[in-house]
């Protein structure tokens, strides 16, 4: 679901107020880090298929990215991600930064679970020089063992939720809040004439969790 995490990040849904200082230099440096675990489902009865997104805000000029690494500071579980992501603008400064360097499918090993708690993101540039931050991730353990109906039950009443609308080519044409109104397929292509998949996603509160429901049924 990385179209969906670009949209969000662009909108500052998910954007951690994790600053740092500005380095005049050329060496690498870190302005942010965005984290959420992604519960997807495919149909209602389903579990979820777990991914972990984490992007970072470069003040150096993104594309000079090689890897990030991505350490769970108390088991020591470590991800690399080899070909990272760029989204937002080629280039980026402490002033006028919307470049963001990431993965939005960063995924548990076999059987595991991604843990919640401390980890450190290392951000290597193509010189080897390395910049570092650290962040929480609060995840509900429940999560795992839940369909998509139990979760939607358990979590939609007091939890922040959205739709997500594409085209046929996955262009992603709405994300946001979901009008009263649209309470069906043929509603929503009312205003979105070229609709052709729509998605509904809940913010799980006191979490750092995004749950994205199944696609609503509709009449080709």
């Amino acid at each position: 679901m990385e179209r969906f995490y670009q949209q969000l990040c662009a909108a500052g849904v998910f954007v951690c107020a994790l600053f740092v200082c500005s380095c005049a230099d050329s060496a690498p440096s870190l302005a942010a880090v965005s984290a959420k675990l992604i519960c997807e489902y495919t149909t209602a009865a389903d579990m979820p298929a777990v991914s972990l997104s984490v992007f970072v805000q470069p003040i150096s000029p993104p594309e000079r990215v090689d890897s990030l690494t991505l350490i769970h500071n108390a088991s020591r579980l470590e991800w690399r991600v080899s070909h990272p992501v760029i989204i937002g603008n080629g280039r980026t400064s402490a002033q006028e930064g919307s470049a963001w360097v990431g993965s939005g499918f960063i995924m548990p090993a076999n059987g595991c679970k991604l843990p919640s708690g401390a980890y450190t993101v290392v951000y290597t540039d193509l010189a080897g020089r390395t910049a570092v931050l650290e962040f929480a991730l609060c995840v509900s353990e429940n999560l795992y063992e839940l369909t998509g109906r139990e979760t939607a039950a358990e979590y939609g009443g007091h939890s922040s939720a959205g739709v997500l609308i594409y085209a046929a080519d996955n262009t992603l044409l709405y994300c946001g809040e979901k009008k009263p109104e649209w309470d069906s397929f043929e509603r929503v292509r009312l205003e979105y004439e070229n609709a052709a998949c729509i998605r509904e996603y809940i913010a799980v509160q006191d979490t750092d969790v995004i749950c994205i429901m199944p696609e609503m049924p509709h009449v080709s």
